[in-house]
């Protein structure tokens, strides 16, 4: 899927479930009524250089997905996180992407795992990047600022756990890392 513009759609601009794995490169996908992508039900891809912005929930939803990689894209303005990681998603990359102006910058929940690696996460209502809910992450070499007006740069909480190394966390409103309710980190 490349060089298209998605819009103005009732559900997701895109969805990709039941192992599909398509490349989705070099699109404009905006203002929907749900998410910009929903990868779900086992479903994997490769998420690149797309522009994905003023969707009325996330930028990316990943429910149950298996292996995506998610790089190089700019995701902003969202009503929604940026990325939203949960409900189980296994070995997820997202690197160097630009994610900013989103409600809240990216999730990872629900005991999904992840690698957030090289990328700009700022200017968010919230949270820069949340681990919750027994999720688990290894955030390495990004820049996280000037987010949340009551909120942290990263948040753990609820038996979360991250290997946190080589960022900047800069500017946040509140903290630049708060740890709660049994989460455990490295940093």
């Amino acid at each position: 899927v490349k060089k298209n513009e998605i819009f103005a759609n009732a559900y997701s601009g895109i969805e990709i479930k039941g192992e599909s794995n398509p490349l989705i490169e070099n699109n404009l996908i905006r203002h929907n009524k749900q998410s910009g992508i929903f990868i779900n039900t086992k479903g994997k891809g490769h998420i690149k250089n797309n522009e994905i912005r003023g969707n009325n929930y996330q930028g990316i939803s990943i429910k149950n997905a298996l292996d995506p990689l998610i790089e190089s894209n700019v995701i902003k303005g969202n009503e929604g996180i940026g990325i939203w990681v949960y409900e189980n998603t296994k070995k997820i990359t997202i690197k160097n992407n630009e994610i900013s102006g989103n409600c809240k910058g990216i999730e990872v929940s629900d005991q999904s795992k992840a690698l957030i690696k090289d990328n700009s996460i700022k200017d968010s209502d919230h949270w820069g990047i949340q681990i919750v809910e027994e999720g688990s992450a290894t955030i390495n070499s990004n820049i996280i600022s000037r987010n949340g007006f009551n909120h942290s740069g990263i948040t753990l909480w609820g038996h979360a756990q991250a290997l946190i190394t080589e960022n900047t966390v800069v500017e946040n409103k509140k903290r630049g890392i708060k740890l709660q309710d049994n989460a455990q980190a490295t940093i």
